[in-house]
């Protein structure tokens, strides 16, 4: 359970860095200015070494992604994009049966741990 919990806050960490990155910001010390934390409790997100649960709404908006993404993966910002995009292309009357597909796709991976 321990170890679950360790994984989790990694794999949010390198999502955390991946959107500070996408966002424009060079290292870690200016997102953590810009965000009003500090360096030190920023850089301890980022790198997994503590969770940020609590701030995830704030950096979510800040650094333009989704919270769940931040938190959870679901689904990474440029793939999302790509989504939207495809979705967009299909025709009005079988966009809802390909947005339930997609979405029920996601769900089942993620459950998966893929």
């Amino acid at each position: 359970m321990a170890g679950d919990k360790e994984k989790l806050k990694r794999e949010q960490g390198l999502r955390l860095k991946e959107a500070r990155e996408r966002a424009g910001y060079e290292s870690a010390t200016d997102a953590a200015k810009d965000l009003g934390v500090s360096k030190d409790t920023y850089i301890q997100h980022e790198s997994g070494i503590r969770g940020f649960k609590a701030r995830a709404e704030d950096y979510a908006a800040k650094l333009k992604v989704s919270p769940e993404w931040l938190l959870w993966g679901k689904p990474s910002p440029g793939r999302m994009a790509e989504i939207q995009n495809l979705l967009g292309a299909i025709p009005e009357q079988r966009r809802a049966l390909a947005e339930d597909l997609v979405i029920t796709t996601l769900d089942r991976l993620l459950k998966e741990g893929r």
